[in-house]
């Protein structure tokens, strides 16, 4: 039987690393004929793209996303040799939007049922290249920020603690794992970087004010000259910021009247 023949492109050593042992694991009849965590690397990898079936991609990348990598191969084939799966812990609205426009999607943390059904769906259905259209339509889609959800699902040991968004007071980086303050004063210690939350809560107003914190601008009682800029917290914590100063201190003042 000819192999499912995929590319991964994903800008997390963690996150190809997953995939890569899932689909070996789960899904013997893919075959994985490349792995780039720069889409530009991707972009000019012709030779790889002629012979794909299948790619699966992440939208947030930095410095250019998934979308911007799949306009340009558009432009470069004006018709995809190779279908796209979306892996994402894009906010569901997005999905949704993708869902419609007939394209596949993953959402992290990727369940081995998921990505199995996934390839299926491939298998069966032969999932329809998408036409440039489609891609306007679905840049259109998430642009309505009506469609947020309320909650987040964090996972833990014993399945999955269901939050909700407005309740998050602060994320705290602590190597690969997130410590998430809600606003009763508990903390939840979560398996997911600090940058896969920032791209979850930057929609609902969150900002990276630090290497190591994201915050939610309401919980903000104090702003200090010391340290440069230092935010204090309902919490009491204080934070410096040492991430963008100017953006950051322009969106506080967005959601307080400064007299």
């Amino acid at each position: 039987m000819e192999k499912i023949k995929c590319a991964i492109v994903d800008d997390e050593d963690h996150a190809t690393d997953t995939l890569q042992y899932l689909l070996h694991t789960y899904c013997p009849q893919v075959e994985i004929v490349g792995v780039y965590h720069k889409p530009n690397d991707f972009l000019n990898d012709r030779d790889v793209q002629s012979g794909l079936n299948l790619l699966f991609l992440d939208i947030e990348m930095s410095p250019f996303s998934g979308f911007w990598l799949l306009q340009e191969l558009h432009l470069a084939w004006r018709q995809l040799p190779f279908d796209v799966i979306f892996q994402t812990a894009y906010d569901q609205y997005a999905l949704k939007a993708i869902q419609n426009n007939a394209l596949d999607y993953l959402l992290k943390p990727i369940m081995p049922g998921e990505l199995q059904k996934s390839v299926r769906k491939w298998e069966e259905k032969r999932v329809r290249h998408f036409h440039p259209l489609q891609w306007r339509q679905l840049e259109e889609n998430l642009k309505e920020p009506q469609k947020l959800p309320e909650k987040i699902a964090l996972p833990n040991q014993e399945g999955y603690f269901i939050l909700e968004i407005n309740n998050i007071l602060r994320c705290e980086a602590d190597r690969n794992y997130t410590h998430v303050k809600d606003r009763s004063g508990q903390t939840h210690l979560v398996c997911r970087s600090l940058k896969e939350f920032e791209q979850i809560l930057e929609p609902y107003g969150f900002l990276r004010v630090h290497h190591s914190h994201v915050i939610h601008p309401d919980a903000v009682v104090k702003i200090l000259r010391e340290g440069g800029g230092t935010l204090v917290l309902t919490d009491q914590a204080r934070v410096v910021i040492t991430k963008n100063k100017e953006g950051v201190m322009e969106k506080l003042f967005e959601r307080i009247k400064k007299v």
